[in-house]
């Protein structure tokens, strides 16, 4: 839906950022194909999520953020309690693993 929704206004917006992206890699291109960013959240590094931790391997870097405002989606070691700004680091290594990653 919320893709039909953004390809009804191709060309009126300017890109934007998809919170807490959690598709496949169908939708991944598509939203990058509108000039969206993709923001992965703590659920990135949960035991199941490694369909989206392939997701996430396949997008460029440079259109990867890191969500750090999804209180309730805490990276695996702090699950249960709430997200803050102070967690990312569960999740912010998770996405720079990846192969041409730069570990800063």
């Amino acid at each position: 839906m919320t893709l039909s929704i953004l390809r009804e206004y191709r060309g009126r917006i300017i890109g934007g950022v998809m919170h807490c992206f959690d598709g496949s890699l169908t939708e991944a291109h598509a939203f990058l194909n509108l000039g969206f960013y993709l923001s992965f959240s703590g659920t990135l590094t949960y035991p199941k999520a490694g369909p989206l931790r392939e997701v996430a391997q396949k997008v460029p870097l440079d259109r990867i953020l890191v969500e750090t405002d999804c209180p309730y989606l805490p990276p695996q070691p702090w699950r249960g309690k709430a997200e803050r700004t102070g967690l990312r680091s569960g999740h912010g290594p998770t996405v720079g693993r990846y192969p041409g990653a730069d570990p800063g």
